[in-house]
């Protein structure tokens, strides 16, 4: 009788994704569980993970926020084992979600995925989408770097990865990048920001919106005299009168940072009046009533 030896197994059996565990996983994720789904996704080797349960967990942790699972699956199923393939809409939500959550490297790695997934391939894709990632990208690279770049050097990595890159009808809104606008620091930017915004700086600008941009985050700056940013907001009309842009924004900071102060409420108010046309003044500035 031929007798066969059983090597005997030492340690943590491995484990198999049942229909238990998938469930299980699957009701964790559900239920915003994720502490004990992440749990039982590290159990399960990746050879037997179910994809589109990962991807679920994916999408369900992104939404709700809970960073571990989404930093987890993204560096071990989307980068290490390239198994996923993430929509660009997932791939912004990632990226808003890694600036809150003080990852700031990841918004650079999920644009390196974008373009390598789908940079080649421009048929269905949205410049809105690159548009958001490179926003992201910025943002946090901005935020990451707060106190150890300066802001020129931010503006420079701005104006090549987004102004002179993105299509020229793109429109840079202000309130799409707080962080690079909060990067704005003291009298020496102040300085910096005014030679920029009329050319005295001799940086090149490709899109018409970034004046605008830079203007409004030259407004924003409340440690900054009123005075100094409504004489630049009105240099800026005189400056560019051809430039056709969307001043509602300008506006709508301006009417802000001018409450409790009526005689500098009044001054942008009848200057506008005198100015632009086709702006509803009464309506922008109801909604500081």
């Amino acid at each position: 009788m031929i007798m066969v030896a059983h090597k005997q197994v030492v340690g943590r059996s491995r484990r198999f994704l049942t229909t238990a565990s998938k469930n299980k996983i699957l009701c964790n994720c559900l239920n915003r569980n994720f502490d004990l789904a992440l749990k039982e996704i590290r159990a399960v080797p990746t050879t037997e993970m179910d994809h589109h349960l990962i991807q679920t967990c994916l999408i369900r942790s992104c939404y709700w926020g809970h960073i571990a699972s989404v930093d987890y699956i993204w560096y071990k199923y989307v980068m290490q084992l390239h198994s996923l393939v993430i929509r660009p809409e997932l791939l912004c939500d990632i990226g808003n979600l890694a600036i809150q959550e003080e990852k700031y490297f990841l918004p650079e790695h999920i644009y390196m995925y974008y373009k390598t997934v789908y940079g080649n391939n421009a048929q269905g894709l949205r410049w809105e989408d690159e548009y958001k990632l490179l926003k992201n990208k910025m943002e946090g690279f901005a935020k990451g770097t707060m106190e150890k770049t300066t802001f020129k050097e931010k503006w420079k990595v701005f104006l090549e990865d987004l102004d002179n890159y993105l299509p020229k009808d793109t429109v840079f809104r202000v309130r799409d990048f707080p962080y690079l606008t909060k990067s704005v620091v003291g009298a020496a930017d102040s300085d910096l920001l005014y030679s920029i915004l009329f050319n005295e700086n001799k940086l090149t600008i490709a899109n018409p919106s970034t004046l605008t941009l830079l203007l409004n985050m030259i407004l924003l700056q409340s440690e900054w005299a009123i005075e100094f940013r409504i004489s630049t907001f009105k240099k800026f009309l005189s400056v560019y009168k051809s430039l056709n842009a969307d001043y509602r924004d300008s506006l709508l900071i301006l009417f802000h940072e001018c409450q409790g102060n009526a005689y500098r409420l009044s001054e942008v108010t009848k200057y506008v009046e005198d100015t632009l046309k086709g702006y509803d003044l009464v309506s922008l500035q109801a909604r500081f009533g």
